[in-house]
């Protein structure tokens, strides 16, 4: 048999017919064409690509650990993961959780021990990726209840709750443990916000953050002194136990007072234009007095 330009052609036509197919297979292997030829034979054409989204960043909780007290709310952030997350506690007694999930964020409000409690939460996200906190539910240690007694010089007179610009007012709160008060327990004030200060014992120095120890009734005292011709606002006193970390805010008024008069605010402070009904020929609808 003579070899010419396409002698492959007369191998396959002087060859018997069983043979053809295993001669395809021996020319189409160093034309890199084996893979597909044998995958015709059971019909297959590859694996589709796999379209499933991946998540950009791994399934996290925030915070990772925390210490919880009775009544007092607390949130944590997911972030990462394929949203669309639940939730799970692993005591749901002490610390019950929302199962299905809005958003990224759930806050959690424990309910009331007697010791440390550990609970576990996990987060789940549609991937089932899973992710969890560590949180530890302490008894409560300050009662929620503040004593505010103005004081003067000009702490009177200002309304319930309220303490005049330039006056004093005493702040009073009770640190316990399952009924039994806490005695020479340390408690740090702090003037969270508004025109006042805390006054230093003895000294009178005015401070932002005070701490003191609580007296043989487990009581912890502060005097703090709204500054004078502050305006009229909203302010809050920071109370925390400085062992179990536990801390709870008190907001009061503070009212404007000049030389011992009250002085009316109202919002918008600007200028206020009160138009009446329309009046008489030649008259405009302004009211005659403001």
């Amino acid at each position: 048999m003579k070899s010419t330009k396409f002698g492959f052609v007369k191998i396959i036509a002087h060859a018997k017919a069983g043979q053809v197919l295993t001669l395809l297979l021996a020319l189409a292997l160093p034309l890199g064409l084996g893979t597909g030829l044998s995958g015709c034979g059971s019909g297959a054409v590859g694996s589709p690509p796999d379209t499933t989204p991946v998540a950009s960043t791994p399934l996290a909780v925030s915070p990772p650990a925390a210490d919880l007290f009775p009544d007092i709310p607390t949130t944590f952030t997911i972030t990462g993961g394929k949203p669309g997350y639940s939730a799970f506690s692993s005591n749901n007694v002490v610390l019950p959780v929302t199962a299905t999930l809005p958003g990224a964020t759930f806050t959690v409000i424990p309910g009331p021990v007697t010791a440390e409690t550990a609970v576990e939460i996990t987060v789940k996200d549609t991937a089932n990726a899973s992710a969890s906190a560590k949180a530890t539910v302490k008894p409560s240690t300050l009662i929620n209840q503040v004593t505010f007694t103005p004081v003067g010089p000009t702490g009177n007179g200002c309304g319930a709750n309220a303490l005049c610009s330039g006056g004093d007012a005493l702040f009073s709160i009770t640190a316990a443990l399952n009924g039994v008060v806490l005695r020479n327990r340390a408690i740090r004030f702090d003037a969270a916000q508004g025109g006042f200060q805390i006054v230093t014992p003895g000294s009178g120095a005015l401070v932002n953050t005070l701490q003191v120890n609580t007296d043989e009734q487990g009581v912890a005292s502060a005097r703090v002194t709204a500054t004078a011709g502050a305006p009229t606002q909203v302010a809050t006193l920071k109370s925390t136990d400085a062992v179990s970390g536990m801390s709870r805010s008190y907001s009061f008024n503070i009212a404007q007072v000049t030389s011992g008069a009250g002085i009316l605010s109202i919002l918008p402070s600007g200028a206020v234009t009160i138009t009446g009904a329309k009046g008489g020929a030649g008259q405009d609808g302004s009211c005659p007095t403001g």
